[in-house]
């Protein structure tokens, strides 16, 4: 089956079985069973699957993945296997994408994409590299990878990287030079003319300038030119430029040794430099490649010419961006999580059964336990009512703040007001919202004189029931940061989800139950959204806009909008069971963070939110996870607390550290048309885009098919007069940068349910 590329990519750590991607079904996702533990500075790993494929989504984050190189191969270092080392192709391979520094987003122009599997284009693998510049802190699994999506229609236009690579200089860089200049240049041979549309640049420490240039017929023309110490984002041309046969191609990259004292060599290395410049360009599809054997230019092939008549704009310093230095720049730390504490009781007195935790607008961790009491088997009858109706005695909250190490208690309230905790929420008004699956009641609560005071209640104490008046055993609440609405997951019996305006009024809900004797056996995941099987804990984003419902049974996180449109899920990926229950899920700064809640399955998960997709996962290694039921991550999200039940009345809080996460990021490039006009809504059949979706993420290749893929949202012509629109981004949260294997490729074409 042939097929093209769309090109959705930004970042990847991948590792897959290397399964034929045209033997799956639509939409079907390829995800490695390997997970990886970086062990050792400067880990390569590669992973390569049959292709034909196309569409590249990739997921990662600087943090954990220094870069990624997405190469498709005749003939691939090995086949259908993973693999760690440098080695990526046998034959010459092309360049299909590369990533480094929480580059954002990129849509290729309408009409163009990548091809892949067919005679003609040399492509029968993608091998997917990825580098990990520094071993993990605590034993974490990274599962980064990308998402290929395919079309089977040809677009009008075809994709290509070509890349200008320096030599390995053997007289290196010598020290205490501030502007020392590599050149690259090498004359266009095709009949075939190509468009550039976008281009990345790559150095590391010492690089300050990064540059190329076309000479042609009318004289000097700009390609590109950027700052590699700025996150390395695909940049869109500035104007529509032609490279036609016997045009002569030029790079540079200026390097400022001033702060060495010793030569530094290109290398693959943290302690060495690179000199990369990556244009990314398209041509018409009814012509020959140009570049059948893939686009490099690693010679200085007229330096003469270019020492004495490159552009001056292409060798002048941008002026200072403090924020996207800031951003890019590697605080040398690895990225990690580590084991805190442990917390059982507090000045004498033991922690129940731990079914809530909270933050208050002050920063203070909020338990919500169950003291002595504890949910067993004879805790309801057959009707759903609740046997002990005398409240808890003692304090079912306790509000801790953490000094140093540990856990401090600063307030406690709950005496005799409880009967079976479950959820509890806070909103910036620090007013407490609880449910008791005792009572099936949903209260909202004001701190006054150091005890919670009922504001109003919603459901009727200790009647269980389905309709606008009633729950049954409701499992948690959340509210919308935007206006205060109230959303309910009614989770045990009714497995609905309930929306109230601020003041309790009802104004809607949605869900049905998952029945097994209808809809089959629980899926595990990827079941019709909407279908709970136990909705147990609901967490709302920053905007009030998404919903993340964890479905328990069903092992998923369920994301709709804020009035129930069902959007997607978080899910164990294709063909694999991570996990086979989610108890509890957060989101927070563009993450979601959920643990299973079994014994045997000791994770605590982090996926992309926008990109519904697993980025890694955390194993504690001092203190084995038993029965955890929530999980909350702190504010400035630098610690990740879980609450326990545990098989007796004593329940736990387990505290884990962040090491070097500076939390989420997400933007995106303007895209354009490739056949010169402005784009309108009707696209045309085989319409082809392609967007690179970064994130913190996945677990190798995945595979989706689509008839054709179009982009929503203003779009402009690549041949339009007035040229390339400028970017739209939001600059992320950066950690780079120890090292990069650029440099290989020229050396490689070289040569019961449980409560």
């Amino acid at each position: 089956m042939d097929m093209f590329a769309t090109g959705r990519n930004g970042a990847f750590c991948s590792t897959t079985n290397g399964r034929n991607a045209s033997s799956n079904n639509s939409g079907e996702r390829i995800y490695s069973s390997k997970m990886i533990n970086a062990f050792q500075n400067d880990e390569y790993v590669a992973t390569s699957i049959l292709s034909p494929a196309v569409g590249f989504e990739p997921i990662a984050e600087a943090s954990r993945v220094h870069h990624i190189l997405l190469y498709g191969c005749r003939k691939p270092f090995k086949e259908n296997q993973f693999w760690k080392g440098g080695q990526t192709c046998i034959t010459p391979g092309h360049i299909l994408y590369s990533w480094a520094r929480n580059a954002p987003s990129l849509f290729l122009p309408q009409g163009v994409g990548f091809s892949a599997g067919h005679p003609f284009d040399g492509i029968k693998y993608f091998v997917l590299q990825v580098h990990y510049a520094s071993p993990f802190n605590g034993k974490v699994l990274d599962y980064a990878g990308v998402t290929i999506d395919y079309i089977e229609e040809r677009p009008p236009y075809l994709a290509a990287v070509y890349l200008f690579v320096s030599e390995r200089l053997e007289s290196g860089i010598p020290p205490r030079v501030q502007n020392f200049v590599v050149n690259m240049s090498c004359s266009y041979r095709s009949r075939t003319p190509i468009f550039p549309f976008a281009f990345r640049t790559h150095t590391h420490s010492m690089g300050r300038v990064v540059s190329a240039a076309l000479k042609n017929e009318t004289g000097w023309n700009m390609i590109g030119k950027s700052n590699p110490q700025w996150p390395q984002v695909f940049n869109s041309l500035k104007s529509p430029i032609v490279i036609k046969n016997g045009d002569l191609l030029a790079a540079k990259c200026i390097f400022d040794s001033t702060g060495q004292n010793k030569t530094i060599y290109m290398g693959s290395t943290g302690a060495d430099e690179m000199c990369n410049f990556y244009m990314m360009y398209y041509w018409n599809a009814e012509m020959d490649d140009p570049f059948p054997s893939g686009g490099i230019c690693f010679l200085a092939e007229s330096e003469e010419v270019v020492n004495k008549e490159y552009p001056a704009e292409g060798l002048s310093r941008l002026p200072l961006h403090p924020e996207l230095e800031h951003k890019a720049k590697n605080n040398g730390q690895s990225f990690g999580i580590t084991e805190g504490f442990v917390l059982d009781e507090n000045e004498g007195e033991n922690l129940g059964q731990v079914s809530g935790l909270a933050f208050d607008p002050f920063g203070n961790l909020v338990i919500f336990h169950r003291a002595e009491r504890k949910w067993s088997e004879r805790s309801f009858d057959g009707s759903r009512n609740f046997v002990d109706k005398a409240p808890i005695k003692g304090s079912t909250v306790w509000v801790m703040k953490l000094e140093g190490k540990q856990l401090s208690r600063v307030a406690e309230y709950g005496k005799n007001q409880f009967f079976l905790p479950h959820g509890i929420h806070i909103n910036n008004k620090n007013e407490y919202f609880t449910t008791d699956v005792g009572a099936h009641l949903v209260t909202k609560w004001k701190i006054t004189a150091r005890s919670l005071k009922e504001l109003f209640t919603l459901g009727t104490k200790f009647v269980p029931g389905g309709d606008l008046e009633h729950f049954c055993l409701p499992t948690a609440v959340a509210t919308s940061p935007k206006d205060g609405s109230i959303y309910v997951s009614d989770g045990y019996c009714n497995s609905r989800i309930v929306k109230f305006a601020s003041n309790g009024k009802y104004l809607t809900h949605w869900g049905d139950p998952y029945d097994s004797s209808i809809d089959g056996p629980y899926p595990v995941g990827r079941g019709t959204l909407g279908l709970f099987a136990l909705p147990h804990d609901i967490t709302v984003d920053e905007e009030g806009s998404r919903i993340y419902v964890a479905d328990r049974e069903n092992a998923r996180v369920q994301i709709f909008d804020s009035n129930g449109g069902a959007i997607g899920e978080i899910s164990n990926p294709p063909n694999q069971t991570l996990f086979k229950k989610l108890y509890s899920a957060h989101y927070i700064g563009g993450d979601v963070y959920f643990v299973p809640g079994t014994e045997e399955n000791s994770h605590i998960f982090c996926a992309k939110a926008d990109l519904h997709t697993l980025l890694y996962s955390y194993i504690p290694t001092d203190v084995k996870l038993q029965m955890t039921h929530i999980i909350r991550v702190s504010p400035d999200k630098k610690f990740i607390y879980v609450g326990e039940t545990t098989k007796n009345a004593r329940g736990r809080v387990l505290q884990v550290r962040f090491h070097n996460c500076r939390g989420s990021f997400k933007f995106e490039i303007h895209g354009q048309n490739a056949d010169g006009l402005q784009e309108s809504e009707d696209l045309p059949e085989g319409a082809l885009s392609s967007k690179v979706a970064l994130g913190v993420i996945g677990g190798g290749f995945s595979i989706s098919r689509h008839r054709g893929l179009y982009r929503s949202g203003p779009q402009h012509s690549v041949l339009d007069r007035a040229g390339f629109k400028p970017l739209r981004m939001d600059y992320p949260s950066s950690e780079e940068d120890d090292s990069d294997d650029d440099d290989t490729v020229l050396s490689q074409i070289k040569s019961n349910p449980r409560f």
